[in-house]
């Protein structure tokens, strides 16, 4: 089975990219390269089906049997399983050959990059943590932070960079399975790529 990934950001993508191979699944699983979409997500479910047509197009193309959409959340207010829900219903109309599925990452991408905790430590000439930045993580409160991307910042050392550039870094250093305990949304994904630990949940994290 093959399993194609869209995100609605272009660096997002190229860091998911990094963090997609050292997900555990089983053999017959093979996840697609994941794919930038400009995904509004404010936008109406109408608007945003449109937005991943192409992308859906591909998917298909490359033999994928599903599809998962990954979206920020951000500030809206809606609860993010129902988001999810009213999203995929409108997939499900408009894409019927293939099903689709939705994440909603809370609050958004860098939520998730805040939940590798020893990714950061690995590092150590680009960030600088503080116990309070741990704090806000652990245990499992990574999708509490209402803005990952400025507390990101707070512990990057020298001069500001792109979330670009440390997303990557990130990206490559982290293990999916410690963000799986610290991020509620992170583990919907995981699930849904069917790891071994999360296969009949994704409520409460599996320690090590």
């Amino acid at each position: 089975m093959k399993i194609g990934i869209i995100l609605d950001g272009s660096a997002e993508t190229k860091a998911m990219n990094l963090i997609l191979p050292k997900i555990p699944i089983k053999s017959s699983i093979q996840i697609l390269p994941s794919l930038y979409a400009d995904i509004q997500p404010k936008a109406s479910p109408g608007q945003i089906g449109k937005s991943i047509e192409s992308r859906v197009n591909i998917c298909i193309k490359k033999g994928a049997s599903q599809i998962i959409v990954l979206i920020d959340r951000e500030d809206r207010e809606e609860c993010p399983g129902e988001w999810a829900k009213t999203l995929e219903n409108n997939f499900r109309k408009k894409y019927s050959s293939i099903p689709i599925f939705v994440v909603i990452k809370n609050r958004k991408f860098e939520n998730w990059l805040m939940a590798a905790i020893s990714a950061f430590n690995d590092l150590p000439k680009r960030f600088e943590l503080s116990q309070s930045f741990i704090r806000k993580i652990e245990p499992n409160k990574a999708d509490s932070i209402t803005d990952a991307e400025a507390e990101i910042h707070k512990v990057v050392k020298g001069n500001r960079v792109r979330k670009s550039i440390w997303g990557q870094e990130i990206a490559a250093k982290c293990d999916p399975d410690e963000m799986g305990r610290n991020s509620r949304s992170f583990r919907r994904f995981l699930r849904l790529l069917q790891h071994p630990d999360y296969m009949t949940q994704s409520k409460d994290p599996v320690n090590p």
